[in-house]
This record gives structure tokens, C-alpha cells and sequence, in this order.
């Protein structure tokens, strides 16, 4: 997530650019406002995410989705 205080937003970009390199089928999509436990945080979109990306139907426009702050 882009609150993620185990992977940077630096880490995070370093991981993309080598999964990129390795030309493996891969897809990075940002979960703005929430942290590393996503499986946690947004079960329901994460499980909707994977099951695309596993079907091939995972829209690869889809780069980040958008959540307000946990208070």
C-alpha cells in the first residue's frame, strides 16, 4: 500500500522496475492510504484483484485505487 512501513515507496518502485526487467507477466497497482496488510485492509478488492490478474482479466490500465485515511 502506499503506506506501507516495511516497503518504501523507493522499494516499492526498485521491485516494479525488476519484476519490468525480469519480463515476467506482473502487474503493480498502489493502494493509496493503506499499509503492508492489504489481505487485512481491503480483503474484498484484493481478492477481486487477484482473481483477474490469475483469469487474465485484470485491466492493466488499473494502477492504483484510491482510499481515504483510516482515522
Amino acid at each position: 500500500g502506499g503506506l506501507d512501513y516495511l516497503m518504501s515507496p523507493e522499494t516499492q518502485a526498485t521491485v516494479k522496475q525488476e519484476m519490468s526487467d525480469a519480463k515476467v507477466n506482473y502487474q503493480h497497482i498502489t493502494f493509496e492510504n493503506r499499509g503492508h496488510n492489504l489481505h487485512w485492509e481491503e480483503p474484498e478488492q484484493i481478492s477481486k484483484d487477484v482473481k483477474a490478474f490469475l483469469n487474465g482479466t485484470l485491466d492493466p490500465k488499473i494502477t492504483k485505487h484510491e482510499y481515504a485515511p483510516f482515522n
